[in-house]
């Protein structure tokens, strides 16, 4: 499994610069570097970053399964499909 940022792609969307995000939220430069490199980083962090861009959390983590098998990508398709529609 991989974990991967969207942070700053939603950041450019919505036009807020790096410089101002990292200050508003007062972000580190160790966690932004762990943003641009996909590097851990806790629940709490990207939950104050969802709350700040005022979004889900899937607009900004991407999960990649690498090992799962083909029946488990489908059912996790059907669950994010399903999830969606809500």
């Amino acid at each position: 499994m991989e974990i991967r940022y969207k942070i700053f792609e939603k950041l450019k969307e919505i036009g807020i610069t790096q410089t101002t995000f990292s200050k508003d939220l007062k972000m580190t430069g160790s966690t932004m570097q762990k943003f641009r490199t996909n590097g851990s980083t806790t629940l709490e962090t990207i939950g104050k970053v969802c709350e700040y861009l005022q979004c889900p959390i899937e607009d900004i983590v991407e999960i990649l399964y690498t090992n799962a098998s083909e029946q488990q990508k489908k059912e996790l398709e059907a669950e994010k499909a399903e999830y969606e529609k809500k």
